[in-house]
């Protein structure tokens, strides 16, 4: 009778214990799966973090490619419209030389400084002016003055072209270096970030395989 109350006791002891340890490892499951879930749910956001500033890392490199595609259009137009102009200022520049020439060559530019030569010595009168001398005299000179006079104009309008495509590059070239450097920068954040969301997913992955075990 001893014995088996021994024995009773003993069993209800041991039946006690394993009940606790019981309790005790279903509360240990019960937070180990709340813990799995959470980090699986942390994991899934940041998966899906990575997954939208990759997006956004793919739109910006589009964007650099077609900024620079544009630039680099902008510059071939900009450099071949400068060469048109400056050869078409060289022609009026050689055209004005020529024009010059050839009207001080045919006493053209300079009329009204002479004067037709007579011996006053012997009598003589100086000759009449032209028969379409009106005072002042203009004539060819007025004329060719006019044209020079065009010609430089012409110029002039051409190299203020030139200056004006000259401070229109400057400015496109800068306004790419700007958004270059503005995207650049951006994608360099988001690139970090993504760095430091997959450091934390394996760091949640290693936390996971402890909790199994």
């Amino acid at each position: 009778e001893a014995s088996d109350l021994e024995k009773k006791e003993t069993c209800e002891a041991d039946r006690a214990a394993d009940t606790k340890d019981a309790q005790v490892n279903s509360r240990s499951f019960d937070e180990a799966h709340d813990e799995m879930v959470r980090l699986t749910g942390e994991i899934a956001d940041l998966s899906a973090a990575v997954k939208e500033k990759q997006e956004q890392i793919a739109e910006i490199v589009k964007e650099l490619a077609e900024a620079k595609e544009i630039r680099e259009k902008e510059n071939a137009e900009y450099l071949e419209s400068k060469a048109d102009d400056k050869e078409a200022s060289a022609t009026v520049l050689r055209s004005k030389a020529v024009l010059e020439k050839f009207y001080q060559e045919n006493d053209l530019v300079f009329m009204q400084g002479k004067k037709q030569p007579f011996n006053s010595a012997k009598g003589e009168a100086p000759p009449p002016p032209p028969p379409t001398w009106e005072a002042p005299y203009g004539g060819a000179t007025g004329e060719s003055q006019g044209i020079i006079a065009i010609l430089t104009m012409v110029n002039d309008d051409i190299l203020k072209d030139i200056a004006k495509a000259d401070q229109e590059e400057t400015d496109a070239a800068d306004l790419y270096g700007k958004t270059k450097t503005a995207l650049t920068t951006e994608k360099g954040e988001l690139e970090g970030q993504i760095n430091k969301a997959e450091t934390t997913i394996a760091e949640i992955g290693r936390a996971s395989c402890r909790e199994r075990v």
